[in-house]
């Protein structure tokens, strides 16, 4: 997993949207919602709260 797709995860997994997430990290929303769709194939989940639960658990790597 890259810096940038940790970085989205964290946000994410912090409640924040999309376009929040872009604003914050200076990149378009677009770039937020594929980091978001490699993420989520990447780590084999299908939702945010799955994302939650591996970001609280430590289980990111």
């Amino acid at each position: 997993m890259t810096e940038r797709q940790k970085q989205v995860a964290v946000l994410i997994a912090a409640g924040k949207s999309c376009k929040q997430i872009a604003r914050e990290l200076g990149i378009h929303f677009q770039t937020v919602m594929k980091h978001r769709e490699n993420l989520y194939r990447r780590l084999g989940i299908k939702n945010a709260l799955s994302l939650v639960l591996l970001v609280s658990g430590g289980h990111m790597g």
